[in-house]
């Protein structure tokens, strides 16, 4: 009996999937290094960039919503770290090698208040994440509030873990320090991803302006804290401004 190309090319990548998924479950290893941050600060790109050239990094492959994933099909057995905000209450300082992005602080604030990741009217786009948030954060009722001590209290638990931090600006600069930090080398130069890589459109019709927003940073009562960690961080003491 014959079959349409199509069935067949159809068929054919139905078993090469299922293959490399098997092949990923059954030869899987831990991370070697980690790559962490509150989200929404570039782990995705860091975690592409690094598998460009050549040291196979996973983003939210083994550290998941659910919590560490070893026999995990969609992540590739060559793997050899993970960038992934979850991983921060599985980590201990001095088991691996720990980066910990950083990003502006308006920048991560607006990102996550533009996708509603803590409004409860977008919560079944947001389920298994902001789940997993939940058992470590005490979200509240006001989506703003809570982006804004998302950001210092996901960043002090990364500070914890005496991890190597690095801003996702200077990304490109800091890689050869990243790359001893972690132990690996570079084995071709790769393509730099995109600036825009993962990045998510406003859930909002009317988000608030650039303006309006500052001004609401400025008026946090967390702004003080906030200020000191940006300034720590390398952004100024003005988180409020982009």
């Amino acid at each position: 009996m014959r079959h349409p190309p199509d069935a067949v090319g159809g068929r054919a990548a139905v078993i090469s999937r299922l293959i490399a998924s098997v092949t990923n479950v059954i030869l899987a290893g831990t991370p070697k290094f980690v790559i962490v941050g509150t989200g929404r600060c570039g782990t995705a790109h860091v975690a592409r960039r690094l598998t460009d050239i050549g040291i196979a990094c996973s983003h939210e492959g083994y550290f998941t919503p659910e919590g560490p994933r070893l026999r995990n099909p969609g992540r590739p057995f060559k793997a050899r770290g993970d960038a992934s905000w979850l991983a921060v209450p599985f980590l201990e300082p001095g088991t691996v090698p720990i980066i910990h992005l950083v990003r502006r602080p308006s920048s991560v604030i607006r990102s996550f208040h533009n996708i509603g990741f803590f409004d409860i009217a977008f919560r079944p786009w947001h389920r298994r994440f902001i789940a997993f948030a939940e058992r470590y954060f005490d979200v509240g009722s006001d989506p703003f509030d809570a982006c804004v001590r998302w950001y210092l209290d996901w960043n002090a638990r990364c500070e914890a873990l005496g991890a190597y931090r690095v801003p996702i600006e200077k990304i490109e600069a800091e890689m050869p320090r990243i790359l001893r930090h972690i132990g690996a080398v570079a084995e071709r130069q790769g393509p730099a991803p995109s600036a825009t890589y993962n990045k998510r459109p406003s859930v909002y019709s009317a988000p608030p302006s650039r303006e309006a927003f500052a001004q609401q940073l400025q008026e946090h009562p967390c702004a003080a804290a906030l200020a000191s960690m940006s300034a720590r961080y390398g952004y100024g003491s003005e988180p409020w401004r982009d």
